[in-house]
């Protein structure tokens, strides 16, 4: 897995991470990511595949995250994602919007989930040019 240190800024690309039963990137409180053309694979496990803790903000483009958990991406933070493409196997939420959340998602293809988005009480979720199949 790859682990942002709290209150730092990353800049992650092209990396791949496969079979981790954790998170494959985690983005801790105060904390800022850019994720760009990265691989992210896990076939089993119960965590998200990328999680943005609260108070923390990703901006992720061209990514493929596959795989199952509770979410492709969870979020208590901020979120930007921008034609990613994000793939279910056995997973519950393509995004997982928690309380107080906010993202933005334009351009993802979002597949194989039970629920494409959900929103768990999140201040804005907006979805535009997505293309979604559950």
């Amino acid at each position: 897995s790859i682990g942002v240190s709290e209150k730092s800024e990353a800049i992650m690309i092209e990396n791949t991470v496969k079979a981790n039963q954790l998170v494959a990137v985690g983005i801790p409180g105060g904390s800022e990511a850019i994720l760009i053309g990265n691989t992210l694979t896990r076939d089993s496990g119960m965590p998200p595949i990328v999680a943005v803790l609260s108070d923390s903000s990703a901006t992720l483009i061209e990514n493929k995250i596959n795989g199952g958990g509770i979410a492709a991406i969870m979020l208590s933070g901020k979120l930007h994602a921008i034609s990613n493409q994000l793939t279910g196997k056995n997973g519950a939420f393509g995004v997982l919007a928690k309380e107080n959340s906010e993202a933005i998602l334009y351009g993802n293809e979002i597949t194989g989930f039970r629920t494409s988005v959900g929103n768990q009480g999140a201040k804005s979720v907006t979805v535009d040019g997505a293309a979604i199949s559950e």
